[in-house]
């Protein structure tokens, strides 16, 4: 079922996800843990975000490939600075006015 695209959509689809995953993600985790994000809307899309990041750093790192890390707040801090940073890391020239 679709659910309405606003913030009560959104809240029911997490609660549906998450009742969906419990037990899985119980038998993995362990009830500390679950009792720790049981108020984190989709929680268990972020056990997914966060276990797909952890084994890309780990394939990177095993692999010797190298990786720049970034955060949002680097575009907002200084977004030429961040830019020329990618670009340097990517070493690509900077094309454009």
């Amino acid at each position: 079922l679709a659910h309405p695209k606003n913030a009560t959509g959104f809240r029911k689809y997490c609660e549906e996800m998450d009742a969906f995953h419990y037990e899985g993600e119980l038998e993995f985790f362990g009830e500390t843990f679950m009792d720790t994000v049981k108020n984190i809307p989709c929680h268990s899309d972020l056990h997914r975000y966060i276990y797909w990041h952890d084994r890309a750093f780990e394939v990177t790192t095993r692999l010797g490939i190298p990786v720049k890390l970034m955060q949002y707040e680097d575009y907002q801090r200084d977004l030429n600075g961040t830019v020329k940073g990618i670009l340097d890391f990517l070493e690509l020239d900077w094309v454009g006015s």
